[in-house]
């Protein structure tokens, strides 16, 4: 899957099933699909041009150790549009 796929349209940019593998990708943290919704809400809000970093809640992609960890929506779009 190309990493912007699920930027084109609102429907493919709230689609909670298609950003937990790109936050494991990006940030290497595994979210459930309760935090992928929020997360979603939160980048299609910074879409449209309110966006305040937020933190997200999961466990670490290769440890599995609970982390918290702040995120800049502006920046995790130019990462996933790179």
């Amino acid at each position: 899957m190309h990493r912007a796929e699920w930027l084109h349209g609102k429907e493919a940019a709230m689609d909670p099933s298609k950003i937990e593998p790109l936050l494991r990708e990006q940030l290497q943290v595994r979210v459930g699909p309760e935090m992928a919704a929020y997360v979603a809400r939160r980048l299609a809000a910074a879409q449209q041009g309110q966006a305040a970093p937020f933190e997200i809640i999961g466990g670490d992609a290769r440890t599995g150790v609970p982390v918290r960890r702040q995120v800049d929506p502006q920046a995790l779009l130019g990462r996933i549009q790179a």
